[in-house]
């Protein structure tokens, strides 16, 4: 198996999750079943919130059901933690119901999610009997419909790869260009595990997410809280095109074809309608 490049999805991640996590209070279902949670790769937080019962707070609201987005910026995760809950990801037919987790958390670009990432609780967490659990969702994904792009079945709990000291299990992709990857973690005292399951849009999309925060954050450069969250939560739909900005090619001036450090030899970068280029370097 491949190790992962700095910028996969698991790197990605790691970047995400340097930032400060957006906590919501526990939340438990009338009746003691375990909450449900609806969520989408490519759904709004507000949608997100909307079908799932939670109300959008100004402030840093403790009360359950609220999710704070004052002084939250357009890359902020959200941290759901929680003991019992089902993460019913829909995706097509390709929509499953995660098992019973013990967190959830969603990477968002411009208030729009573009992964998420769940810790799987167990009665058990004794290697032997989450290794079986991460098998048998693999399976039954793959019977669905996903395609493995890498596919690990470790022998014991020794049997490490690239991940480090998480022991990776597979990469499953969506028709729809979603990735899907399991592994176990260490959790308490080795050598018990956890499972962790996480989903990422692909690259084309995350991309264009990041490009779309960036023009807003240059449209509004003038302005002192133009990364804000609460910028996208009330207007999801803003796009640069509706600004009548574009994007075009710009050259790098630092640009050498023999020193591979120099970066890319023309940037992408947005143009608002007087002519006003983003800067190449910020």
């Amino acid at each position: 198996m491949q190790a992962f490049k700095s910028n996969s999805p698991r790197a990605y991640l790691v970047g995400v999750l340097a930032g400060i996590l957006l906590l919501l209070s526990p939340l438990v279902a009338p009746d003691g079943e375990p909450m449900i949670y609806k969520v989408r790769i490519g759904q709004t937080i507000g949608a997100f919130a909307a079908a799932n019962n939670l109300r959008m707070s100004t402030s840093d609201d403790p009360r359950p059901s609220a999710i704070a987005v004052v002084g939250k910026e357009d890359w902020m995760s959200i941290f759901l933690k929680e003991t019992d809950s089902i993460i019913r990801y829909e995706d097509g037919i390709f929509g499953t119901d995660l098992p019973i987790g013990t967190s959830l958390l969603l990477g968002q670009e411009g208030g729009v999610i573009t992964d998420l990432s769940v810790h799987v609780y167990a009665e058990d967490y004794a290697f032997e009997k989450t290794d079986r659990s991460a098998r048998l969702l693999i399976d039954q994904l793959l019977k669905s419909g996903w395609k493995a792009i890498q596919l690990h079945y470790p022998k014991d709990a020794e049997d490490k790869n690239s991940t480090g000291r998480e022991i990776f299990y597979a990469t499953l992709v969506s028709a729809s260009g979603n990735q899907l990857i399991v592994s176990l973690a260490p959790y308490l005292d080795p050598p018990e595990f956890q499972m962790d399951i996480e989903i990422y849009a692909s690259d084309e999309f995350r991309d264009r997410r990041r490009e779309i925060v960036a023009a807003r954050r240059f449209a509004l450069r003038n302005e002192s809280d133009n990364s804000s969250l609460r910028l996208w939560i009330d207007d999801p739909d803003w796009t640069p095109e509706k600004l009548g900005m574009k994007l075009i090619d710009v050259p790098n001036p630092k640009w050498d074809p023999n020193n591979h450090l120099s970066g890319h030899k023309i940037f992408k970068r947005w143009q608002m309608p007087d002519g006003t280029i983003e800067p190449l370097f910020q």
